[in-house]
Parts: structure tokens; C-alpha cells; sequence
């Protein structure tokens, strides 16, 4: 069995001695016993001087003793040890007594004296004086199973341990690591002075305890106490449980089961696929190597799994999850929780509360759950839904699924091919770089496509979308959205509702779909069509194609020579600066040619046109028209209605007849 030595530290006037004590061994009932018990003894300064310090030519120095204890789980004590600190022959010492009782035999005490103390670190090979028993001291005696360890005996005495206000640190330890676990350690209540000679102490003393308990190579059951308990597990499968105190556990080798219980626990599995639950208390756990199982429980509690595909679960209050190297699953719980996949790929779910959430490397799936989550992604391709609450939201790198959830959300999908939805709620969506497809959902939504050739689709609502640089198509969907793409050769579809479609100086395409939509285009040789609704359209620069659609339509041609054509309704058509090629169709319209040569066709029904400036042509099919040439040479031919035509000035040619 490994057991670690534990130093004694007696600051004695200006000089201190480290005391070793490596432990005491019982029988009892044919085990062997091995008890642990650490004593934390530190006297404070009480103006200016130290309970135990000692000055030279002070006989009759009296100081308190202190014990600790082991005993059966039905409370039989076995056995004792007790420091306390002595003056022989004006000589410093610490005495230590030990022995067993009940039936418990003393088989063997350990003990070891290090060079003085001068404030530095321990040595790592220390002076040993050891101790040999006979058979004679078999049962407790106070008196005759004791050693004395005096400052003469060790050479080049010197130092001072006396410069803080903690001046005496004592600390006892005995081991427990059968594996039957017949006996538990003595309780806080049990760490007191039991075993006193008489004397007192020069002033107070602060008294708290530690217990460090071993395991085995073996498979281990191991209990801590209500107090502060330091247990390592070794080797094999075991079983530990902290039970109260603030404890420290390390599980070692092996497949281990650890139950922090209550306190703040720190909880390591080490090496080995590990089960750890910190239970109460805000706990620290680490997994260490292995495909490890962390459950936190209660309180604000810190969990790493590091190495293996580990899962992760904290339950209750504002947790930090680490999932480290591996393929994890972190699941935060109720609470403000903080979950870092690191690398590998990951599962995280950060349930209640309001969550930070973190892929890292890898293909990741991450899930905010309830609350207002802040969700980064990092590299790879992954998953990210929001849940519910308004969470921000960014892929990162790769090509990523992105869905904001319920309530308002700020969405990015950063580099790559991503595809985001914006699902319930006003959403914010950001495609980012690459060809993004990027869905509003319902609610009145944001959509930015950023910088290659994206698809957007508005979805229910008032949506707002934006294309970005690089080519992009873009669908309104319900609702009365606005479609601005400024950059790039862009189709855009307006969709159900009224609709404002604005496109750049490149050719672009834009449907209004249903509604009164507004349309306006800058340059290029664009396509557009108002479909259903009274629509407003402008072309721009550029040879336009436009159709008014269903409706009573207005049309601005601008500066090109542009195809405008009216639909079956009443419609305003104006050409522009440009050679315009313009038709009214069905419906009682209004035909403005403006400057250029242009070519005014009514239809049917009856139609109003004006050639304006340039040598124009007005073509009549039927109905009550009116006519006009104005300047340029014009040429008017009648339908098989009434026409009312007025040549103006130029040479015209009113139905093959030369006028003026």
C-alpha cells in the first residue's frame, strides 16, 4: 500500500523541527487496519509571542496536547496518537505518544525527523530517526509508547517559522486503505483532546481537522467524513464517497465511482472511464483520461472532462462546462451555464437559463434551450438551434445549420456555405462570406446575405432583406418586405403583401409578386414585372423590359430604350429619355412616350397617348382614343373606334394621310 508522509511543524522560539509520521498499523479481528486522520494545530500570535514557543531557562513550560484517533463503525476506539510539545533539559522537543486498545494490536508506528525548518520547502530526503516496538507494548500506555524528538538531536538548528501570524502547524496522520473497509475515521467532533496530559496552552488555539485517506491497488469502497477529506483511490475500480466537508478526491487508476456529497468538493477520475458526481456544493470536477461521466448536482459547479468522449451533466445552478479533447456531450441544466466543447465533436445542450456556449473546434451540436444564449460555433460544420429566448448566434467557419428558435434572435453564419433559419420571432440574420441560404421565418426579420452569392427568403412577416456584394436571389415572402440588393446581377421576388424592390446598377430581375409593390432600378439592362396589384415601377438607366402586370400600374422607363407593356388594367406608362417601345394592352391607359423615337401602342379599350418629342408612332387597336403626335414626325394610325389625333408640329402622317 502507498502511503504519503505528512509533516509535523512545531516552531519551538527561533528554531522548528519537521516532524514525519508515515503511520500507525492495528490488527483487529484478523485485518489490518490502517487509520487516517490528519490534525491541522495552528496556535495564533497573542501579543507578539506564540503559544508554543519556548525561550531558553523557562522551566516548567506547559503546553496543550493534541490527539487524534481511530475508531470502528460502532464508535470502538482501537487506537490513538498524540503530539504535544515538551521542554527536556532546557532542549526543545515534540513528544509523540500511540497505542491501541479493544482488541486492536499495535503492529508497527513509522516515524521520521526532517532537518530544522528555515522557511523554504520541505526537503525531498529527510533526516530519519526511526522508532522499533516490542512485543511488550502491545496494549495503550500512555507513558511507555511515546518518543521524544528533541532540537539537539539535529544539526544546524536554525530558522524562524514564527514570521506570519499562524505560528505552530501540527498535523497527524494515520491511513486507511483495507479493502474491506471495516472502519471509518473518527469524526470533526472526535478531532479534540481525548487523550490531554494536564497543561494549558498561553494563548488561544485554533483546532480544525483533515482527513487524508489511501486506497489500495485493489478495488476500494472508501468513505470521507463530515469533515474536509483528502482521499486518493490508487489503483482498481473503487468507490468513494466524500460525504460532508469541502473534499479532495482523486480516484487514480481504474474504472472509479466518485460522490462528492455535500461541500465544495474538487474531484479528479485520473486515468480510467470514470462516474463523478460532485452532489451539493459548488464543485470542481475533472475527468483526467477516459470516457468519463461528470455529474455535477447541485450548486455552481466547474467540470472538465479533458481527455476521452466524455459526458458532462451540472443539473443545477450557473456551471462551467469544459468538454476538452474528445467527442462530448455537455448538458448545462437549469442555471447561467458557460459550455466549451474544445475540440472535438460535440454535443451541448444548455437547457434553462441564460447560456454561454461555445463549439470550439470540430462538428459541433450545439442547443441553447431556454433563455437568451450567446452560441459561437467556431470551426467545422455544425448544428446550432437556439431554442427559446433571444440568443445571438454565430457559425464561425464551415458550412453550418443555423436556427434561431423562438423570440427574437441575432443570427450569423460567418464563413461558409451555411443555412440559417431564423424560425419564430423579429430575427437578425446574418448570411456572413460564402453562398448562404438564409430563411426568416415568421416574424417581421432582418436578412443580410454578406459577400457571395446568397439566397434569402423573408417569410412571413414585414421582412427586411439584403443581398449583399455577389449575385443573390431573394424571396419576400408574406408580409410587406423590403428587397434591397445594390451589388451584383440579383433576381428578386417580392412575394404576397406591398413590396419595395430596389436593385443596383447591374442587369437584375425583380418580380413584385401580389400587392401594390414598388420597384426601382438603377442601371443595367434589367427585367422587371409587377405582377398582381397596383404597382409602382422605375427602370433607370439601361434597356428595361417591363411589365405593369394585373393592376393599375404606373411605369417610369428612364433614359434606355425599354419594353414597357401595361397588363389588362388602367395603366400610367412613361418611356423615358430612351427609343421606347411602349403597350398598353387591355384597359383604358395613359401612354407617355417623353423624348426619343418612341412606338406608343393603346389596345383595346380607350386609351390616351402622347408621343412627346422625337419622331414617334401611335398605334390604336380600338375603343375612344386620343391621340397626340406633339414635336418630331409623327405617324398616328386609328383602330376601329373613335379616334381623336392631333399630328403637332413636324411632318405627320395621320392613317396614311400627310398632315402639315
Amino acid at each position: 500500500m502507498k502511503v504519503l508522509s505528512q509533516a509535523v511543524l512545531l516552531a519551538v522560539g527561533a528554531a522548528a523541527l519537521i516532524l514525519d509520521i508515515e503511520g500507525l498499523v492495528l490488527t483487529h479481528s484478523g485485518s489490518t487496519l490502517r487509520s487516517s486522520r490528519p490534525l491541522e494545530w495552528n496556535s495564533r500570535q497573542l501579543g507578539g509571542t506564540c503559544a508554543e514557543s519556548w525561550v531558553p531557562g523557562a522551566f516548567g513550560a506547559s503546553f496543550q496536547e493534541y490527539c487524534v484517533g481511530m475508531k470502528t463503525a460502532d464508535g470502538t476506539k482501537l487506537g490513538s496518537l498524540c503530539i504535544k510539545s515538551v521542554v527536556e533539559d532546557d532542549t526543545p522537543c515534540v513528544r509523540v505518544r500511540f497505542g491501541a486498545r479493544n482488541g486492536a494490536t499495535l503492529v508497527s508506528v513509522a516515524l521520521g525527523v526532517f532537518k530544522s525548518c528555515n522557511n523554504e520547502d520541505l526537503p525531498t530526503v529527510p533526516h530519519r530517526f526511526p522508532i522499533t516496538l516490542d512485543d511488550s507494548m502491545a496494549g495503550f500506555d500512555p507513558i511507555a509508547n511515546r518518543v521524544d524528538i528533541c532540537l539537539d538531536q539535529i544539526a544546524s538548528a536554525s530558522g524562524d517559522c514564527c514570521n506570519t501570524d499562524t505560528c505552530i502547524i501540527a498535523k497527524a496522520e494515520m491511513i486507511d486503505g483495507s479493502s474491506s473497509v471495516m472502519t471509518r475515521p473518527v469524526d470533526n467532533k472526535d478531532c479534540e483532546n481525548d487523550e490531554d496530559e494536564s497543561g494549558g496552552s498561553l494563548c488561544s488555539v485554533s483546532f480544525s481537522c483533515m482527513n487524508k485517506i489511501y486506497g489500495s491497488e485493489d478495488a476500494d469502497v472508501i468513505f470521507g467524513t463530515e469533515g474536509i477529506d483528502l482521499i486518493y483511490g490508487l489503483g482498481g475500480d473503487d468507490k468513494m464517497y466524500g460525504l460532508g466537508g469541502n473534499d479532495i478526491i482523486f480516484g487514480g487508476e481504474g474504472d472509479d465511482e466518485i460522490f462528492g456529497g455535500h461541500g465544495n468538493d474538487a474531484i479528479s477520475g485520473e486515468e480510467g472511464s470514470d462516474t463523478l458526481l460532485g452532489e451539493d456544493g459548488d464543485d470542481f470536477i475533472q475527468g483526467g483520461i477516459g470516457n468519463d461521466t461528470i455529474s455535477g448536482g447541485l450548486g455552481d459547479d466547474s467540470a472538465y472532462g479533458e481527455e476521452g468522449n466524455d459526458v458532462l451533466e451540472l443539473g443545477e445552478g450557473d456551471d462551467l462546462l469544459d468538454g476538452g479533447l474528445g467527442d462530448d456531450t455537455l448538458l448545462g441544466g437549469e442555471g447561467d451555464d458557460t459550455l466549451d466543447g474544445s475540440s472535438g465533436n460535440d454535443l451541448m445542450y444548455g437547457g434553462d437559463g441564460n447560456d454561454r456556449i461555445w463549439g470550439r473546434f470540430g462538428n459541433d451540436y450545439l442547443s441553447g434551450g431556454e433563455g437568451d444564449d450567446f452560441m459561437r460555433a467556431g470551426q467545422g460544420e455544425d448544428i446550432i438551434i437556439g431554442g427559446y429566448g433571444r440568443d445571438d448566434v454565430h457559425g464561425g467557419k464551415g458550412a453550418d445549420l443555423i436556427r434561431g428558435g423562438h423570440d427574437e434572435d441575432i443570427v450569423l453564419g460567418n464563413a461558409g456555405d451555411d443555412l440559417v433559419y431564423g424560425d419564430e420571432g423579429d430575427d437578425l440574420l446574418y448570411g456572413g462570406a460564402d453562398d448562404d441560404r438564409v430563411f426568416g421565418g415568421e416574424g417581421n426579420d432582418l436578412v443580410h446575405g454578406g459577400s457571395k452569392d446568397d439566397t434569402l427568403y423573408g417569410g412571413e412577416g414585414m421582412d427586411r432583406l439584403y443581398g449583399g456584394a455577389a449575385n443573390d436571389l431573394s424571396f419576400g415572402g408574406g408580409g410587406n418586405d423590403a428587397i434591397i440588393d445594390l451589388e451584383g446581377s440579383n433576381s428578386n421576388y417580392g412575394g404576397a403583401g406591398h413590396d419595395f424592390i430596389r436593385s443596383g446598377p447591374l442587369d437584375d430581375r425583380n418580380f413584385g409578386g401580389d400587392g401594390d409593390d414598388q420597384i426601382y432600378d438603377e442601371d443595367g439592362n434589367n427585367s422587371i414585372d409587377g405582377g398582381d396589384g397596383d404597382d409602382e415601377i422605375t427602370g433607370g438607366k439601361g434597356t428595361d423590359t417591363i411589365s405593369g402586370g394585373l393592376g393599375d400600374d404606373f411605369v417610369q422607363g428612364g433614359s434606355g430604350a425599354d419594353f414597357i407593356e401595361g397588363g389588362e388594367d388602367d395603366d400610367e406608362l412613361r418611356g423615358g429619355s430612351g427609343d421606347d417601345n411602349i403597350a398598353g394592352n387591355s384597359g383604358n391607359d395613359l401612354l407617355y412616350g417623353e423624348s426619343g423615337s418612341d412606338s406608343l401602342y393603346g389596345g383595346s379599350d380607350d386609351d390616351r397617348s402622347y408621343g412627346g418629342n422625337g419622331d414617334d408612332l401611335i398605334e390604336e387597336e380600338s375603343g375612344i382614343n386620343y391621340n397626340r403626335g406633339s414635336g418630331g414626325d409623327d405617324t398616328i394610325i386609328s383602330g376601329s373606334g373613335t379616334d381623336y389625333n392631333f399630328g403637332g408640329s413636324g411632318n405627320d402622317v395621320v392613317d396614311g394621310v400627310p398632315i402639315g
